[in-house]
């Protein structure tokens, strides 16, 4: 995304299960660990994305902070960053659409980059003179991109982990962070 100056979020393709819209995955002292952000379980494989709902029966969030901050605490740039995630986890929109929107726009004020995000409302299933990412990265699979390592939290005791959410690097390399995906986007980057 660093190589662009817009994306184009697609609001109205059908949610697709066990991928990367409803989670992300960090390090945990015992390794990856994955954040799953549960849904209301209607038809989803043939909700949009754009309308697919949040539960709040379980206190998830609570969770996904409680984890972020037992796996991040010692980090060298948390205390940083935490207070600009803290807010989201107190806060309930209705859709996961509208809370993987204020992580985006989140990330890209913490970078900072300049990115502009358009939506798409009428689905496309091959879009014309557009680099189509919707199914390029999936939990079970590589992202095919050879990633450096960096000191991460476990690294005493834990080998390298890759593919975590970009919420590792930050607290990680904190301002480092960009310089490290532009060297990934830079086309002399291994890519597998």
């Amino acid at each position: 995304m660093l190589s662009v100056d817009e994306i184009m979020l697609d609001c109205a393709e059908h949610f697709i299960k066990q991928t990367y819209r409803n989670r992300t995955v960090i390090c945990g002292a015992n390794g990856k660990l994955p954040l799953i952000v549960p849904l209301i379980h209607q038809r989803l494989s043939k909700t949009p994305v754009s309308k697919v709902k949040i539960s709040y029966e379980e206190p998830w969030q609570i969770i996904h902070l409680r984890s972020l901050e037992s796996s991040y605490r010692k980090s060298p740039y948390f205390e940083f960053y935490e207070h600009h995630f803290r807010p989201l986890y107190f806060w309930q929109p209705e859709t996961l659409h509208d809370w993987n929107l204020a992580f985006l726009k989140l990330i890209f004020q913490l970078l900072p980059v300049s990115i502009e995000i358009c939506e798409q409302h009428d689905y496309e299933k091959q879009p014309a003179d557009i680099t189509d990412l919707r199914s390029r990265f999936h939990p079970r699979k590589s992202a095919g991109i050879k990633f450096p390592g960096y000191h991460q939290v476990f690294s005493g005791r834990l080998p390298f982990m890759e593919d975590l959410s970009i919420a590792d690097l930050l607290f990680n390399l904190g301002p480092g962070a960009l310089e490290y995906l532009e060297n990934l986007s830079d086309p002399g980057a291994q890519v597998e």
